[in-house]
């Protein structure tokens, strides 16, 4: 078990719990920083972190003045973290789901303004994860994958960042 901390927001320096392990494999300083100052401003959005793992985009979300966070993921131990991580923020704009990101997106009703997807690195349908994902944004909303540079998805639509091995995947919703 490891700690990383929030970078900014009024939760900064806030230590989350997790695990770097290779089913759950947070998303670095680097990455989260780029990611935020992309979206600028987070004050009042709708927030779902989708295979949240231990939730380090959405919790910085959060810190950023989001108005909720939905986290989902169906391993035990990531569950277990994002609990854990949970109770330092002393809120109730978190909520957390034990689902398969693929059905949670294709049976949620509700709709948010920002979707973060990080899936595991192995075996991700990009492809499917954008389609409903982008059903699910509100107008004017984004959504930003997470996948391997190795997997060699490079969507039309999206900007693409690299760093590293990582490479994110940015689409905004159309208002």
């Amino acid at each position: 078990m490891r700690n990383i901390s929030i970078l900014s927001g009024e939760f900064k320096g806030r230590k989350l719990k997790t695990l770097n392990s290779g089913r759950i494999r947070p998303t670095s300083s680097r990455v989260r920083k780029s990611i935020f100052d992309m979206l600028m401003d987070m004050d009042s959005k709708r927030v779902l972190d989708l295979f949240a793992g231990s939730g380090s985009l959405g919790f910085e979300a959060l810190s950023l003045g989001a108005q909720s966070v939905t986290f989902v993921d169906n391993d035990n131990r990531s569950l277990s973290l994002l609990h854990r991580n949970k109770e330092k923020f002393h809120t109730d704009r978190i909520a957390i789901f034990k689902s398969d990101g693929y059905q949670y997106l294709e049976k949620v009703k509700g709709q948010f303004d920002v979707i973060f997807i990080d899936p595991p690195y192995r075996n991700p349908d990009p492809n499917r994860l954008k389609e409903n994902a982008m059903n699910r944004l509100t107008s004017g909303g984004v959504l930003i994958i997470e996948t391997s540079k190795r997997l060699g998805w490079r969507d039309k639509e999206a900007k693409i960042k690299e760093y590293g091995d990582t490479q994110i995947s940015i689409f905004w919703r159309e208002h």
